[in-house]
């Protein structure tokens, strides 16, 4: 509607109508003033007027993404407006982001071959790119539908010859599996894979699946399947087209400032160097033939200055002005607007339904005028100021003066992280609740009763063996601990396990009792209760030039909700770098500000302290708030006038390390105290920070996450705000893992400071860094270069990350000080050197130093010769290159990092118990003390177990599933635990689902495994302690306490469902009462038991 509405103003000015005769007469015509989105929205206008689809041709890459989204909006067909990126984008990405990359890339020419491309959006040299021919191309694309008789053998070898590697599991673009009937296959255009299931060689059904949990998603009639190299960026000499000769015929071009796209279609073809230091290049075609091709389309040139020879129209629009979040400047600017012609349009453009909200009260509070703007949920990318054609389009983004930042695609799917970190590989180590660490040996079949079954097998010290059959498999995990921590096998007969578990539980109990103590006396405490929020703090939130996570928005409603109410709050955010705890902080201390109350913002480190206070005085800057930094880089009477003005309260929010713990330090009114990673503080700080958490509202913030599973158990112990989600306009992070070389060193030092960038070098050996630092200066000596390590004095270092924050050298050589707490946006390339040290945890956390500006960051990490490494390390480095936030590699360093956050959370010590009790059985020792503990002090009832009597089930039959069905042992070591665990006979049909939509038809042992699990769930509900089912009978016993308090109510239900369905059934046994019923065998006998049982129970 809003987008329509804009169209149709322009479409009634006079140059818009001059342009688009002039393009209907000469095919060809220039447009001047056409300012921020005014381009998108004139290309929109005039490819609609014209019915004709429209290519815009950018000047490079970031800026093809934006016009994407703006054309998306004035267009009104998301789907339908393409991006077609840069091949040199793709070869300089990591694995997850090149897949998206290049699923827009296939994706586009896909659409382009069928006609079905409503706009198509690329840059100056994606358009120069040599493709394969279109007709070439075409006769690859498979086309299947449903109903279609295809030669099944034939369509594997099809695929093979297409491209497409053949795995056990697809989870990547370009990749397809084969279990029986079904194919399933990921095409590079594609957003999911699709799994092909066939009858024969009839194509029964087409599904979509996510990759991450193997489940079909919806059906489909068709599938189309896209070679996977087609849209690649390649320079091989088969290829002798661009995407121009994709176009259909009287496609209109618009060229953005048309003699830049010249001079970097020239570039491309003269230099083809911009790509990865180490890769193949991107082969491009002769810039004569590109502009022959372009001259034969209608096309309209859009000039930024000089306009070249031909119909010229000028659309006289501006940029909006810059206000700087100044309310009265806005009114003025609205005022002069509204007189400037008559029935102006004019629109306050907001990014997302909650700015839009936020900016209406604010409006209403300052008591600016509605009547003749209209605020409007409009996400362009800048605003414009169209006198001619009375449309004033204003964007908040650039009202505050801040850059709008564009949302990047998301990673692709890549591995299912989370099932590749808990599979079971053979040799892998294993937590038996009951026996300790034991090593995975793999499954095997064994004979209970004459029938066939499958059990887990581990090996313990001494060579002795457990067999976990299917109803002990909830008993074990896979061992997790610290990266690195290799764990001691355990000796069965031992009481050493046992052991270990209660001394574990008893520490574990003392940590949450005082926990639990603490968090009871605080809320018996009175405190201060906040104000609820004004304008002032509505128009701070406002500024906040992101979109919240929801994470982050919970975060912050619940550290509100505590400074509200009368308790003192003491709360712990946890979150990793960057995702959002500082501007939790920085609200809660305004809000804390707003009723006269003084903030403590307490650091590790000066350089951080400096940090923060640039950080809150540049947001707190249009609000009447002193804020001061009491730090080492202050002189003594800076720091006597700071200690006066707390004192006397002129000082509102202070920002200091351990400093501000001293004893000269007084509050007139002190009211909040932020304390930044608290662990790293003394044992002497922490002891003065529990006697001020008695008196003031606490808020603690953690970079080092907390697992979900630890943050469930102290629910209660602990007031714990997670921030997850990581934020939505992180730039993906290109990730190099090469050999040391002295070249690419240098390129990329180059590259990244003649853009005005600097480069952390990370040489973790401070006996070499010194002499590492030389070779580089000598490399590159045209660049300045600063040292720093943990073992240079605090003032000497301080200085030196300073100098590095203020940009007055360009390179800083460090060990791995800089791997967490600063926040340096104008870093962009990291260099690791001897990469193959690090472990993943590490290296995620280094690699985070950079990448968190808009800009383009980069990732070298540098290793000996391949040939020297070991194979853990090049496994390692594997998982590196593929670090991205769905990848295997970063739930690792996730995994690593959250038993960090577990040992900050209750102590080191506690880390000795996570190495000995594997990760998972620890969180469960917690929960359960945690919960004991509560019931202990009556606040909630022990839980009974989850089924009272265990039912032993015996079938005649075999029950497992097969290798050939599902061959990957770790895949049906996971069914087992999921079936074990089931409490409900609809789980266990979930699980049926999931086979049979994954691996096709169950096989008979599969079939009964399932009955098998489904008749002991029914029969634990029943009562009944033992089941037998042999051929067409079912007997089964009921339990001594059920006997004890009398089976009639249960064998009433009996006779109900058998004088219904006429089932033959006699009682048996005198002290142990049962029965006996003869199954009818319409239908297998164990799922006949099931459906016998489930009418009983439903009874």
């Amino acid at each position: 509607m809003v987008a329509s509405a804009i169209k149709n103003r322009l479409r009634a000015s006079r140059p818009y109508g001059e342009a688009l005769e002039k393009l209907e007469r000469h095919a060809h015509v220039g447009l001047t003033g056409a300012a921020g989105s005014l381009r998108s929205l004139v290309s929109a206008a005039l490819s609609a007027d014209r019915g004709c689809p429209l290519l815009y041709i950018a000047t490079g890459d970031e800026e093809a993404a934006w016009i994407r989204e703006d054309l998306a909006i004035f267009l009104g067909e998301p789907q339908g407006v393409m991006l077609f990126p840069e091949g040199r984008s793709l070869l300089r990405l990591s694995a997850g982001s090149s897949a998206v990359l290049n699923r827009k890339r296939a994706e586009a020419l896909q659409a382009l071959l069928r006609g079905e491309v409503r706009a198509i959006v690329a840059s100056a040299r994606s358009v120069a790119e040599k493709l394969p021919l279109p007709h070439r191309l075409l006769h690859q694309v498979l086309e299947l539908r449903v109903g279609q008789t295809v030669d099944f053998p034939a369509l594997q070898q099809q695929l093979v010859e297409m491209g497409f590697l053949r795995e056990d599991l697809v989870e990547r673009p370009g990749e397809f599996s084969v279990r029986g009937g079904i194919i399933d296959v990921f095409s590079p255009h594609a957003e999911f894979p699709v799994r092909l299931e066939f009858f024969g060689d009839q194509l029964e059904s087409i599904r979509q699946f996510r990759p991450e949990d193997q489940r079909s998603m919806r059906r489909l009639e068709k599938a189309v399947v896209f070679p996977p190299a087609a849209a690649e960026p390649s320079s091989t000499p088969d290829r002798a087209a661009t995407l121009l000769d994709y176009l259909p015929e009287g496609t209109l071009v618009v060229v953005e400032d048309p003699a830049l796209v010249r001079e970097e279609v020239r570039k491309a073809w003269e230099k083809s160097l911009d790509a990865p230091l180490t890769g193949p290049v991107v082969a491009y075609e002769d810039p004569e033939r590109v502009f022959e091709t372009l001259d034969l389309f209608p096309t309209v040139h859009l000039y930024s200055l000089y306009p070249e020879v031909g119909p010229v129209v000028d659309l006289g629009a501006r940029r909006q002005d810059a206000l700087g979040g100044n309310f009265k400047a806005l009114s003025d600017l609205l005022d002069r607007l509204r007189s400037s012609c008559p029935e102006p349009l004019i629109l306050l453009a907001c990014e997302n339904p909650s700015h839009r909200d936020r900016m209406l009260t604010i409006l209403e509070e300052q008591e600016i005028g509605l009547a003749a703007v209209h605020v409007v949920e409009l996400p362009v990318q800048q605003g414009f100021l169209c006198p001619p054609a009375g449309l004033f389009v204003l964007t908040t983004h650039e009202f505050y003066g801040r850059e709008k930042r564009r949302i990047p695609s998301a990673a692709s799917p890549g591995v299912p992280a989370l099932r590749r970190l808990y599979s079971l590989n053979k040799g892998d180590f294993v937590v038996h609740a009951d026996y300790g660490i034991g090593r995975f040996e793999g499954l095997q079949k064994i004979q209970v009763a004459g029938a066939e079954r499958e059990c887990v097998v581990l090996s313990y010290e001494g060579g002795d063996r457990v067999y976990v059959p299917l109803e002990r498999m909830d008993r074990i995990e896979k061992y997790s601990s610290r990266e690195g921590v290799q764990p001691k096998l355990s000796r069965l007969g031992s009481v050493e396990w046992e052991r270990l578990k209660g001394r574990a539980k008893k520490r574990v109990k003392e940590i949450a009792r005082e926990l639990i103590r603490i968090n009871a006396e605080r809320k018996l405490r009175a405190g201060h209760a906040f104000s609820p929020d004004g304008l002032w703090q509505h128009e701070l939130e406002a500024s906040f030039p992101f979109e919240e996570t929801p994470d982050q928005a919970r975060a912050i409603e619940e550290v509100k909700r505590d400074m509200e109410s009368p308790q003192p709050m003491d709360r712990l955010v946890c979150g990793d770098a960057g995702y959002g705890k500082t501007e939790v902080a920085l609200r809660a201390a305004f809000k804390a500000a707003m009723d006269g109350k003084q903030v403590a913002i307490l650091v590790p480190t000066t350089v951080l302290a400096e940090q923060h206070y640039e950080t809150f005085r540049a947001r707190l800057q249009p609000f009447p708030v002193r804020v001061e930094v009491l730090s080492r880089f202050k002189s003594a009477r800076q720091q006597k006038d700071i200690l006066r003005g707390l004192a006397e309260g002129t000082v509102d929010i202070v920002i200091g390390t351990h400093r501000l713990l001293s004893d000269d330090v007084r509050f007139k009114d002190l009211g909040l105290l932020i304390i930044d990673e608290e662990q790293h503080f003394g044992v002497r700080q922490k002891e003065k920070l529990k006697k001020l958490r008695v008196t003031v509202d606490v808020l603690s913030m953690s970079a080092t996450p907390i697992p979900r599973t630890l943050h469930m158990a102290l629910v209660g112990a602990r007031d714990l705000s997670v921030i997850t989600t990581p934020p939505r306009d992180r730039m993906p992070i290109h990730t190099e893992v090469v050999p040391f070389n002295k070249e690419i060193i240098r390129r990329a030092i180059l590259r990244e400071v003649d853009r005005g960038g600097q480069v952390f070098f990370v040489h973790n050996r401070v006996r070499s860094i010194q002499a590492m630092a030389a070779m580089l200066r000598r490399l590159v000596p045209e660049v300045d270069f600063g040292v720093a390590h943990g073992q240079m004095p605090e003032a000497e270092l301080e200085r030196v990350m300073r100098d590095f924050l203020d940009r007055r050298f360009h390179c800083l050589v460090s060990t791995v000080i800089i791997e967490s707490g600063l926040d340096m946006p104008n870093v962009n390339t990291l260099i690791v050197n001897r990469a193959d040290r690090f472990g993943l945890a590490q290296l995620y956390q280094l690699r985070g130093r950079v990448g968190r500006s808009n800009v383009k960051a980069y990732a070298y990490l540098l290793t000996p010769p391949i040939e020297t490494l070991t194979k853990e390390a090049i496994e390692r480095l594997r998982a590196i290159a593929e670090l991205t936030e769905l990848g295997a590699g970063f739930q690792v360093a996730m995994r690593d990092l959250e038993i960090r956050g577990a040992g900050n959370l209750l102590g080191p010590e506690q880390s000795g118990f996570i190495d000995a009790l594997g990760f998972e059985l620890y969180c469960r020792i917690i929960d359960q003390a945690v919960r004991e503990l509560r019931a202990e002090l009556g606040q909630e009832p022990v839980l009974p177990p989850a089924s009272e009597i265990e039912t032993r089930v015996e079938i005649d039959a075999d029950a497992f599933i097969p290798e050939e069905y599902v061959p990957m042992a770790d895949e049906r070591v996971d069914f087992y635990r999921r079936l074990v665990r089931a409490t409900d006979v609809r789980e266990v049909e979930e699980i049926r689902e999931e086979l049979e939509d994954r691996f096709g038809r169950l096989p008979p042992p599969a079939r009964d495994l399932l009955a098998y699990v489904a008749v002991k769930i029914l029969g634990s509900r029943l009562g009944l302690s033992k089941i037998e089912i042999r051929r067409n009978q079912l007997v089964g016993w009921y339990d001594s306490d059920v006997q004890a308090r009398g089976p009639e109510e249960l064998l009433g239900r009996l006779r109900r469902v058998v004088q219904q369905d006429e089932y033959k059934v006699e009682i048996v046994g005198t002290e142990t009462v049962g029965f006996r019923v003869w199954l009818k065998n319409g239908q297998p006998s164990t799922e006949e038991a099931v459906e016998f049982l489930s009418r009983i129970a439903a009874s």
